[in-house]
């Protein structure tokens, strides 16, 4: 038996996305000078009809990717196993997502972007069955900013994982994890599926694990089973393939005036996500990965006291690509040169960023892949649904800002004393008063508007008043509307950006993941609501 109804509405009725995001998936003329496919699809069709990056080395993929998966003793059968070396066919194409690291999955966005990137592989099989689509999971190692992913809440309570290290994600080791899974483990106790929940972390967060193998061995116990492929960019060999564009960004800085000519055309309507550097590459030295800058004739590394003349910059790419990586927007260029990638699927900000690159890709001579907004949805739960519904709201008027909600509860109280017809009344009167006085004498007229406005604002006050003593007596109803309205927008954001997996694994185990799997169609940007059944 399911354990959810879902249901879906436009992105547009959430008030939680931007215009950029909203235009994009509804065609908006404007963009369309900004990206090459439709994210539809005959879009699809159409990307792949376009083929693959012809300097793509396939069997250099495959090799670093059986390496990676070694000790995982993948059966032959495995999904994985089979999509691994399917890269090694001219037919197989990959569906991306990517994300920064976090621990145990991060916010429930990061699963929604993981199972719509396996939904439309299993799609796009069905339509195009003559190609493989493989779902890759393109794990952002080499981003630095620790803070942002040593933290996940759980039960309205935030925990920290405390480091001081400051080097690539991928490797922070988990050596000094073992604290923090100890009070996550408290906190979960031993109801529902709370025991399987803390075994997939502890199998998955060693001690002698970093970071990347954690992450690595996590998304594979959850989605191993549906073909999920978790794929690790930092490596040398690879690195060796995306040294020519490096190479060209440090000579040229091509990739700024580029970005900034996409930019031109958003900047009017749209929201910029991201802004160019005159050199979009960091370099990694000593556990440390900081941004290149050039200064007159040489390139100074941040926070260091390295520094290089071109010729000797030039040199240790080629002998150290490993050390040279990409930004935010160098890491699209990165990832459409190793991958045979047909889409990515990402959320508002990502697609917002891609956008910026349709000319870069121009300049590289690199197709863009189709761009494609991740499944959102948010989970409604049984209790919480009953007493809204009680409060007389609809689960869509979640969405709706706070103080209307209030006000609309109040209004429909029996005994809730309402001003406004005798405002409307008032400023009736006072409009035929002006009309009046109007022909004896025009002088009056504002005199007469200036009564009106004091009259009507005084009536108003007065509501005011009324309105403050009527909440004061329902106090307990109105801060239900809130605590209610804020478990499903905490801190007035979408539940996804805040709320982690672990929770509701706890409460439902595997099953919530395949429920989620079988309602998002990875074609529909339509927002999700998983209304929890009353099965009894």
């Amino acid at each position: 038996m399911p354990n959810f109804i879902s249901s879906k509405l436009p992105l547009e009725n959430t008030g939680s996305f931007e215009k950029t995001i909203i235009s994009y998936i509804n065609g908006h003329n404007s963009l369309k000078k900004l990206y090459d496919f439709e994210p539809d699809l005959a879009g699809l069709g159409k990307r792949i009809e376009a083929g693959t990056n012809k300097e793509l080395d396939r069997a250099l993929l495959v090799k670093v990717l059986r390496s990676q998966y070694q000790g995982f003793d993948l059966l032959p059968d495995s999904p994985v196993k089979i999509n691994i070396e399917s890269f090694a066919s001219q037919s197989t194409f990959s569906i991306t997502t990517g994300h920064q690291l976090n621990i145990f999955s991060g916010p429930l966005y990061v699963l929604f972007k993981l199972i719509s990137t396996i939904n439309l592989s299993e799609k796009l099989k069905k339509e195009f069955p003559e190609n493989n689509f493989v779902p890759v999971y393109w794990m952002a190692t080499e981003d630095h900013d620790i803070a942002e992913i040593n933290n996940l809440n759980l039960f309205s309570k935030k925990f920290e994982f405390e480091t001081s290290y400051k080097g690539k994600s991928g490797e922070l080791m988990l050596n000094e994890f073992v604290k923090f899974k100890e009070n996550i483990f408290e906190v979960l106790g031993d109801s529902g599926f709370a025991k399987e929940i803390i075994q997939l972390i502890s199998d998955s967060y060693k001690e002698s694990n970093d970071l990347a193998t954690a992450t690595r061995l996590w998304t594979h116990n959850l989605l191993g089973k549906f073909g999920l492929v978790v794929f690790d960019a930092d490596n040398a060999e690879l690195k060796k393939l995306f040294a020519p564009v490096a190479e060209k960004e440090l000579k040229e800085e091509f990739v700024s005036p580029s970005v900034k000519k996409a930019t031109e055309i958003l900047k009017d309507e749209f929201i910029v996500q991201v802004n160019p550097r005159e050199i979009n590459l960091f370099y990694i030295h000593e556990d440390t990965r900081n941004r290149i800058v050039r200064s007159e004739n040489s390139y100074q590394i941040l926070n260091t006291e390295l520094s290089f003349t071109q010729t000797e910059i030039l040199a240790e790419l080629k002998l150290h690509p490993e050390r040279f990586s990409p930004n935010v927007l160098m890491r699209p260029l990165y990832q459409e040169i190793i991958l045979p990638n047909l889409a990515y699927i990402g959320g508002p900000s990502e697609i917002t960023y891609w956008l910026e690159l349709k000319f870069v890709f121009e300049k590289l001579n690199l197709t863009m892949p189709v761009l494609l907004l991740r499944n959102c949805a948010m989970i409604a739960e049984r209790p919480s649904l009953n007493k809204w519904s009680k409060l007389g709201f609809q689960i869509t008027d979640i969405f709706r800002p706070e103080n209307e909600l209030i006000r609309e509860y109040l209004d429909k109280k029996e005994g809730h004393f309402s001003l406004k017809q005798y405002s409307e009344k008032i400023s009736s009167i006072f409009d035929q008063i002006t009309i009046e006085i109007s022909a004896i004498d025009q002088s009056l007229k504002a005199t007469a508007e200036s009564e009106k406005h004091k009259s009507v604002n005084s009536i108003s006050m007065l509501e005011e008043k009324v309105l403050r003593a009527f909440k004061r007596k329902e106090e307990a109803e109105i801060n239900q509307i809130k605590k209610i309205r804020d478990k499903f927008l905490p801190g007035g954001v979408l539940q996804e950006r805040s709320e982690t997996l672990l929770p509701f694994y706890m409460k439902w185990g595997s099953d919530f993941i395949d429920d989620i799997k079988k309602s998002f169609d990875p074609l529909d940007s339509r927002f999700t609501i998983f209304e929890e059944m009353n099965n009894f």
